[in-house]
């Protein structure tokens, strides 16, 4: 049996931003126990590991109904979010952020996929260190984060793309500062993956700070490979999902 939820209505009434909380909550609670899908609003979620602790909390006493003596959960959430805007929630998460150390900071820019102040951050990590330093010890650690909220199901799809899309931002930005070595000498690595796939985000992220790796899309791949005798056995090599290199 496969099931289907349409989720929104458990927040029906409430601030908005409560409904963001309480839709977040209930969507993690559901695919806990079993459920295929949902119809969801993107924007109207959030991963769970980007909410505080206490409003989650208040969240699955209402979802569980966990009322107690002078305890109501319901009027404790709407106590929580009196006078909140979905506004007030990205500005509390901003001043969080910006209370960080610079590498925490950076790391939760690509967990949380938040594009303003990273390019100021990157500015005032490169006084410090190297550039590839920087991809390599901070921003792929950040991505090796959210494979594994994704892996574990605390982060849904959207969340995952935006986070590989200010990973693509900071190798931009990080790549002029790059040293160019002489690549004379030097091998070619080549990486097979499947364009457009979920799978594919990290290799396209990481490869794009390696100077001497070059990709080659699912589509090529396919053309090169209908050239081929069909009688002709091919080939894969796996590859890791991170590129590390050293200047």
């Amino acid at each position: 049996m496969q099931t289907t939820l349409g989720l929104s209505n458990i927040s029906f009434g409430l601030n908005p931003a409560a409904r963001v909380v309480l839709n977040s909550v209930f969507l993690d609670e559901c695919v806990k126990a079993g459920l295929d899908s949902a119809i969801v609003h993107a924007s109207k979620i959030l991963p769970i590991a980007r909410l505080d602790e206490e409003q989650v909390q208040v969240a699955l006493d209402l979802i569980y109904d966990r009322r107690a003596e002078g305890y109501d959960p319901l009027q404790k959430l709407m106590a929580l979010f009196e006078g909140a805007t979905t506004q007030s929630l990205k500005a509390g998460r901003a001043e969080e952020l910006a209370a960080l150390p610079l590498d925490e900071r950076l790391q939760r820019r690509i967990i949380d996929g938040e594009k303003k102040g990273l390019e100021a951050d990157l500015d005032e990590a490169l006084q410090i260190r190297p550039a590839l330093e920087i991809v390599n010890n901070t921003l792929l650690e950040g991505m090796k984060v959210v494979g594994e909220l994704f892996g574990s199901g605390q982060m849904q799809l959207p969340f995952v793309l935006q986070s590989a899309e200010v990973m693509k931002t900071a190798v931009a930005h990080l790549e002029p500062h790059m040293e160019k070595s002489d690549a004379e000498g030097k091998g070619t690595i080549v990486l097979a993956t499947v364009r457009g796939d979920v799978h594919d985000i990290a290799r396209t992220s990481s490869t794009s700070s390696c100077p001497t790796t070059a990709t080659t899309s699912s589509t090529s791949a396919s053309s090169s490979r209908s050239r081929r005798s069909s009688k002709r056995p091919s080939s894969t090599t796996p590859t890791s999902s991170a590129c590390r290199v050293s200047s």
